[in-house]
């Protein structure tokens, strides 16, 4: 069963608070819980996979738009170095070289994660042993 459908109506509604406030006293207003409500939740492992899985479905469409601008400030980039002298160029390149950056590292985030969610999937996989120890 995926993690939403194990969450209440108001729980589902926190995590999306979660997502958006800037604070968890905001997010709890945001959600009509207390804060108590909402730690307390923050401690269950459904509640805990869906602000997750959530948070991870932000990052993913955050990257696809910075992927998807990449082409146009490299072009930029390039623009700049062949012709320049324009007066705005320097900021031009610092928003292109920031744009690119960004999405660099969430290509390189994306990749450490789904390698890594493969390792746990394959570690969890195997079968217990019982009582091994290290020496």
């Amino acid at each position: 069963m995926p993690p939403e459908r194990e969450l209440t109506p108001r729980q589902i509604r926190a995590v999306s608070a979660i997502l958006e406030a800037d604070t968890r006293a905001d997010a709890a207003r945001q959600a009509g819980v207390s804060e108590r409500t909402l730690r307390r939740w923050a401690n269950l492992d459904p509640f805990r996979a869906e602000v997750r899985r959530q948070r991870s479905r932000v990052l993913d469409s955050t990257a696809s738009i910075l992927a998807g601008g990449s082409a146009r400030c490299a072009a930029v980039l390039i623009q700049v170095a062949t012709t320049g002298g324009g007066p705005l160029d320097a900021v031009r390149v610092s928003a292109a070289r920031a744009v690119l950056d960004a999405a660099t590292k969430a290509e390189e985030l994306s990749t450490v994660t789904a390698r890594l969610d493969e390792l746990e999937a394959s570690f969890a996989a195997q079968p217990k042993t019982g009582g091994t120890r290290w020496a």
